[in-house]
């Protein structure tokens, strides 16, 4: 403590001695004799405003060092025999370690029809190409992340024979592929439903979630509750299947639409009921890529902090660890509950990139889930190509993740897939799935595409369901 008296007294001392010498020098050199008054003022007050504009500067330069603090749902598990604590405290820390088991997951991406085909491609380096049928404003071809194997006009004319309704409110090349995208992961994920609900015909009851960007028209959504209920509904009799169509705003929203579900389906348990996610869309159309490039947001060789648009579908098909255990189903992998937060400042705006926002977060879902990090196999993320979203993950992470292989481990889907707004985040989550089964360990699911939202949570294998034994 004396030292650090002395020191200062010192540093003070110093000051003073060269402001003085400075303003005397200058007077002396100017002839110039001051005043009583510019005596007290120059010689005082310029070396006192100096100490204290350097003390105020290091105080706002240690605040900015102190963690950020998250506005996470996370708390600490609350004794129940504490009588200070809250009502509901108990309760509320034990909703967080709530989770679902995710069963199968099904994707359509321009760089394969599975999570695992996207991850390989992620690691081999492919990246989207030029297109040979769009242009950017500059007449140069646009890079898209499309789906190769698309026609257009066979999906036209299907959706104009079973669903005219659909077409006559928008029939823009873009929701068509979105929805002929949709309708191939609904048809890969029915092979799952198919065999569940033959299992247990009576007590089986399918939750559907499907996710959609918020720039499609609200007439559609009522359309499409309607299609979905002639996908899944007439075509499972018997079954009790329960339908909800949400537009989302960003990635990170479409996720706390999972989380919501998965806590709605934690709090008023179903015998034998599954949730089924999907999502979808495409911009990759004449109209989106002028939409990009009049904003300013298109990937270009001038703006190539720009995003690469892309297009997909995704199905997530979930249910509670209890029934799992029943069906004595392999392979189940575990989805933890979701932790979220806002920047303060928008990534794209420039000055240094900061991960303090990612760290709180991960830390508070660390805690919550009581997860070692030196578990984690890898992290998982929606964001594309653009390097200071990458920098912002692997400083928020830090020394956490020391042994991981960025290379390897830190994978980014959007490097192969564009920009998924507002499903990349599930398409993460099921890249991620996949990892967590192939390597058998926990996975970090992080979302970070949009500039201010972040959100993440954990994939790992679920415990080994123990068969039922009975007693006479």
């Amino acid at each position: 403590m004396r030292s650090v008296v002395v020191k200062t007294l010192l540093g003070i001392f110093l000051v003073l001695a060269i402001v003085w010498a400075l303003i005397l020098g200058w007077w002396q050199s100017n002839d110039f004799s001051p005043s009583p008054g510019e005596m007290l003022l120059y010689l005082l007050g310029v070396p006192l405003t100096l100490i204290v504009g350097y003390l105020l500067l290091q105080g706002f330069i240690e605040h900015l060092k102190k963690p950020v603090e998250v506005a996470a749902p996370s708390a600490p598990a609350a004794r129940d025999d504490d009588p200070l604590a809250r009502a509901g405290a108990a309760s509320d820390a034990a909703e967080r370690n709530w989770s679902l088991s995710l069963l199968a997951s099904h994707v359509s991406l321009a760089s394969g029809k599975s999570a695992a085909d996207a991850l390989a491609a992620v690691a081999e380096g492919r990246r989207p190409a030029p297109s040979s049928r769009l242009q950017d404003d500059a007449g140069f071809p646009a890079f898209v992340a499309e789906v190769a194997d698309l026609d257009i006009d066979q999906l036209t004319e299907q959706l104009q024979a079973t669903q005219p309704a659909l077409v006559q409110v928008d029939e823009s090349p873009a929701f068509v592929r979105a929805l002929g995208l949709l309708d191939s992961v609904i048809d890969a994920v029915r092979n799952d439903i198919d065999p569940l609900r033959e299992a247990n015909p009576e007590s089986f009851h399918l939750s559907v979630l499907c996710l959609l960007p918020e720039t499609w028209q609200p007439a559609l959504m009522p359309l499409l509750r309607q299609y979905l209920g002639d996908r899944l509904a007439n075509d499972l009799p018997g079954v009790a299947v329960e339908i909800m169509v949400l537009q989302a705003k960003h990635e990170v929203d479409a996720l706390r639409q999972l989380d919501a579900a998965i806590v709605r389906c934690n709090r008023d348990p179903l015998d034998d009921e599954f949730l089924l996610v999907l999502g979808t869309v495409s911009a990759v159309d004449e109209d989106c890529i002028a939409q990009w490039a009049g904003q300013g947001s298109l990937f270009t060789a001038a703006h190539q902090d720009g995003s690469i648009p892309g297009e997909g579908a995704v199905a997530l098909l979930l249910t509670r660890q209890a029934t799992v255990d029943r069906l004595q189903r392999d392979n189940a992998l575990t989805v933890s509950r979701l932790v979220h937060g806002s920047r303060d400042k928008r990534l794209d705006a420039g000055g240094r990139v900061g991960g303090k926002l990612i760290a709180g977060l991960f830390g508070s879902l660390l805690e919550t889930t009581a997860t070692d990090p030196a578990s984690l196999n890898a992290v998982l993320l929606d964001t594309d190509h653009r390097a200071a979203y990458m920098t912002e993950a692997l400083e928020g992470l830090g020394e956490s993740i020391a042994h991981l292989d960025p290379l390897k481990d830190v994978l980014a889907i959007g490097l192969v897939a564009g920009s998924l707004t507002p499903i990349g985040g599930l398409l993460a989550l099921a890249a991620a799935g996949a990892r967590s089964l192939a390597e058998n360990a926990p996975v970090l699911c992080l979302s970070n595409h949009h500039p201010l939202e972040r959100a993440m949570l954990i994939v790992r294998p679920a415990p080994a369901s123990e068969p039922e034994t009975s007693t006479s």
